[in-house]
């Protein structure tokens, strides 16, 4: 997914929203990801940036919570939205 293609659905109903973007990222499993898709070779990316360049920012971890993103996202409203 590029850059172009995630702006285009931040204008869309309930993507317009930071909560329910900040919901979505918490609700992901990245080292089950990792785990299934390069078998735990690798490691959770922290930036579209590589580590060898120069303007590596310091790594921030994305906490994992997927019960704080159901009540994210109900607080925000949103009921309906599947992954």
């Amino acid at each position: 997914m590029s850059g172009t293609t995630i702006k285009r659905y931040v204008i869309l109903t309930p993507f317009d929203k930071p909560e329910v973007r900040r919901a979505i990222t918490i609700a992901i499993d990245r080292e089950a990801a990792l785990d299934v898709v390069y078998q735990g070779l690798g490691r959770v990316p922290t930036s579209p940036l590589l580590p060898i360049n120069n303007y590596f920012p310091e790594p921030v971890p994305v906490e994992y919570d997927p019960d704080k993103a159901k009540e994210m996202l109900d607080k925000a409203g949103v009921k309906d939205l599947a992954f």
